[in-house]
């Protein structure tokens, strides 16, 4: 009744390297924004105390 699609053995075993390919893409984009956001985190930290310490110095 319906027909299936032929597929090659070549065909059949790149897909789980496609997929593998992809999963670790998605883990390492995953890694990289996480690194990035704890980064931005620690320089807006930093600046904000230097802020902090230039306004104590000032009003000393």
């Amino acid at each position: 009744m319906y027909k299936q699609k032929k597929t090659s053995r070549l065909e059949k075993s790149r897909r789980p390297i496609y997929w593998l390919k992809r999963k670790i893409l998605l883990i390492t984009t995953a890694l990289m924004l996480g690194m990035s956001n704890s980064i931005n985190n620690e320089d807006k930290s930093v600046f904000e105390k230097n802020n902090e310490l230039n306004s104590k110095i000032k009003n000393d």
